[in-house]
């Protein structure tokens, strides 16, 4: 309700009373009436005045500022470069050195029984007596006679002995023994065969003993100034250093 309302009111109520002079109940529901206006003008001035500092407590408003952002696809993620591979490097292998041999050991020399060779007497020729031939017309082709097979002698000088090496194998061992070899001497004086008489017992010290024998060279045997094959048996000897 506005104040000119209020006002209005008022002047009305005087001027009732000033034109007539009611009843004592009738005064009472005026002043009733006028208490009620009162209070509820004095009811919206309150409200006036709470609405007022109320306003004016309140909180000052925010900004919001509003950016338009322009939404792009995401891109596609690079891929990582490939790596570089690196040249493999061959190492260079150098030449490694030959190993030098090593030394062999050289056995000792078996002992060798040298072999005498007995002298050959010429026999005795009986004086020829000449034979009167008849001549035949046909002339015979003397025949070229066939070379007597190899005998056995007891033995052929040496032009170069038997190099004998004893097996190690068998001189730690401590294997010995005495080996026969016999052998076929050619007319140069070189063996042409050799094989065991008699064993030593070992065939290390035999194996040896055949190499020995066929590596040495023997002045050939002559009979009637003729050299001729020969079978001799070569004792070798293995022993020990004591």
């Amino acid at each position: 309700m506005s104040s000119a309302m209020f006002s209005t009111e008022i002047n009305k109520i005087g001027i009732e009373r000033m034109g007539s002079k009611e009843s004592g109940t009738h005064t009472k529901r005026l002043l009733v009436i006028l208490g009620v206006v009162l209070l509820v003008h004095g009811l919206v001035l309150f409200g006036l005045i709470q609405i007022q500092s109320a306003s004016k407590q309140a909180l000052p408003t925010k900004t919001i500022a509003v950016h338009l952002v322009n939404i792009t696809p995401d891109q596609p993620k690079p891929l990582p470069p490939k790596p570089i591979e690196k040249p493999k490097v061959v190492p260079v292998v150098k030449e490694q050195p030959q190993p030098k041999p090593l030394p062999v050991l050289a056995a000792p020399k078996a002992a060798v029984t040298p072999v005498a060779v007995p002298q050959v007497e010429k026999p005795i020729e009986a004086p020829s007596v000449p034979v009167a031939t008849i001549p035949t017309q046909a002339t015979s082709v003397p025949q070229k006679a066939e070379p007597a097979p190899p005998k056995d002698v007891q033995g052929v000088a040496y032009l170069v002995p038997p190099d004998v090496v004893y097996p190690e194998s068998a001189r730690e061992a401590g294997v010995t023994g005495t080996t026969i070899v016999r052998a076929l001497i050619n007319i140069n004086g070189t063996v042409d065969d050799a094989k065991v008489q008699k064993t030593s017992g070992s065939t290390i010290l035999d194996r040896a003993a055949i190499q020995a024998v066929k590596k040495a060279r023997f002045k050939p045997y002559r009979e009637n100034g003729a050299a001729q094959a020969v079978y001799t048996l070569i004792p070798i000897a293995f022993t020990l250093d004591d």
